[in-house]
């Protein structure tokens, strides 16, 4: 196998990596984004529904 060939192959292959790569990568960052997205509303209703029950509130 000649060198020429060899580096036009490890091109190819390299490009083929890149473009799987990047669509997997984006789905992967949008289900973290989904997936913190919930966790922080979750969080936002756990301590809001904390601050309505909260006796501190009602002292003010």
């Amino acid at each position: 196998m000649n060198p020429i060939l060899k580096l036009l192959s490890i091109i190819v292959f390299l490009f083929i990596i890149l473009k799987f790569g990047i669509s997997i990568m984006k789905l992967f960052v949008t289900l973290l984004f989904y997936k913190y997205f919930i966790i922080v509303l979750i969080i936002a209703g756990i301590t809001y529904s904390i601050y309505k029950t909260s006796p501190f509130k009602q002292k003010n």
